[in-house]
């Protein structure tokens, strides 16, 4: 793809440190000068941290003693970043720091994890075909959008997540290559298997996702290579493999097979679900300990005081869509016991018409170049399987407990990567299309220009060969 926007660029060598840096200041402002907790849940998050300290084996038989306030943590499917960063966090202990400064070195861990979902996010938009210099657009909107920065510079789990969804896409896009050349790339598909098993334990809200990537690569391998095809280049790839890969790839896919059964595996099978309320696990008594289920418990006995009247569905999905789109660009601030949303409206007012534009435009092109669906599709699957899953989910709580809850911006920060090259992508398309046109204009014009041009020229030379006849 042509460097487009490369003349805006070009003097500009140390640009990607520069959003770097940028997005280093933002985040680590609000880590290194606010006080504990943050407001997304982090006071949460680092007490299952230290939780975890005391477990070596993430392999719970029961409820620890005193762990009520974090749910049904035995059962608890989101629990793989918890149990990594206890790690870090027992080397601080060991090292005798105390709580505020093992506090600040958990979220400067954190903010590295920001850093390397923008990096993946580059790679990301260089395999879809953007110029090095273009990739770099949707890093800095994604470094720049203050809904992400915020959720970096503290102990949350979705900083994991969301680079573990761009590595998904990522990976899918390798493998789904080589399948359609007629090849199973083996040890890609196990990395990939692995992948999607271990980032369902980070956080439940991954399993949708899960489900689209294996999906779509199960569908464009039966395409390509047919059932029997995958089944026997599987086999005669894993053979043709060296010894110490086979043996790698088998302790990869077992371990990750073993930690996601652990937990969502044998929670389906005893209780028929991945993600089960606390009440299924716990007492009632025990659970109310726990504020969110606390709060849709409390809400639950009194929704009759909550009439809706019949629920209107467009009104709520406008409602909806509004409040997650503003405060992917608002900060948040804790008055009391509230959560204020302050939002930029500067950003709001300008991200919203350019998004929508960009979309439309990559849209639009996708459907007419099977060269850019083909690449395009795993990132408006998993984006659209997602946010159809969240929306879903908060509709249901909404119809139930009569009350808007759980609608917040940081929730769509797993696919605002694709939602930024999408948009990013259109315009590049467009001015490629529109310096095409350009150029036959000039052409034509040019040939119109000279053509004027050569008839005058044409009758005085025929005038002047008649005079000297004369």
């Amino acid at each position: 793809m042509k460097h487009i926007f490369a003349p805006l660029l070009n003097k500009i060598r140390l640009l990607p440190f520069a959003i770097g840096a940028v997005f280093t200041f933002l985040a680590g402002r609000i880590a290194f000068t606010q006080s504990f907790p943050l407001p997304y849940d982090e006071g949460f998050h680092f007490g299952l941290i230290k939780l975890y300290t005391h477990h070596l084996n993430p392999f719970l038989a029961s409820q620890p003693a005193g762990a009520d306030a974090y749910g049904a943590v035995a059962r608890d499917p989101s629990y793989l970043y918890h149990y990594l960063l206890s790690f870090p966090l027992r080397l601080l202990q060991v090292l005798g720091l105390s709580e505020h400064a093992q506090i600040l070195a958990l979220r400067g861990l954190n903010i590295a994890l920001g850093l390397a979902t923008l990096y993946l996010v580059y790679r990301l938009a260089l395999r879809l075909g953007l110029s090095q210099k273009t990739a770099l657009l949707p890093v800095a909107a994604l470094a720049i959008t203050p809904v992400f920065y915020a959720v970096s510079a503290q102990i949350n789990y979705d900083n994991l997540l969301i680079g573990l969804t761009v590595l998904t896409v990522l990976m899918v896009l390798s493998v789904t290559d080589k399948l359609r050349s007629g090849a199973v790339p083996v040890a890609q598909v196990v990395e990939l298997s692995s992948l999607l098993l271990l980032a369902s334990i980070v956080k439940y809200s991954y399993l949708p996702i899960a489900l689209v990537a294996a999906v779509y690569v199960l569908a464009v391998a039966l395409k390509y290579v047919g059932l029997k095809g995958s089944f026997s280049g599987l086999f005669k790839g894993f053979r043709s493999l060296a010894s110490v890969t086979k043996v790698l790839l088998v302790m990869l896919i077992a371990v990750s097979g073993l930690l996601w059964f652990q937990r969502d595996g044998m929670n389906v099978v005893l209780y028929h679900t991945p993600h089960p309320q606390c009440q299924a696990v716990l007492s009632v008594e025990r659970c109310n300990s726990y504020a969110p289920w606390a709060r849709n418990y409390q809400l639950h006995q009194t929704v009759a005081q909550r009439p809706i009247n019949g629920l209107a569905l467009g009104s709520y999905t406008k409602q909806w869509a509004k409040s997650m789109f503003v405060e992917l660009y608002s900060t948040i601030s804790v008055q009391g016991s509230a959560v204020v949303y302050t939002p930029y409206m500067v950003m709001c007012l300008l991200a919203a018409p350019l998004i929508a534009l960009g979309a439309l435009l990559a849209a639009r092109f996708a459907i007419a170049s099977r060269r850019i669906r083909v690449y395009w599709w795993p990132l408006a699957a998993v984006s659209a399987g997602y946010v159809a899953i969240l929306w879903a989910q908060n509709y249901s709580d909404y119809h139930h407990l009569h009350f808007f809850i759980a609608v917040q911006g940081r929730y769509l920060l797993p696919v605002m990567p694709f939602v930024y090259l999408f948009t990013i992508y259109g315009y590049v398309l467009l001015a490629e299309r529109a310096s095409v046109e350009i150029a036959r204009i000039q052409s034509a014009l040019l040939t119109t220009v000279e053509s004027w041009t050569v008839q005058p020229v044409t009758l005085v030379l025929r005038l002047a060969g008649a005079l000297r006849l004369i």
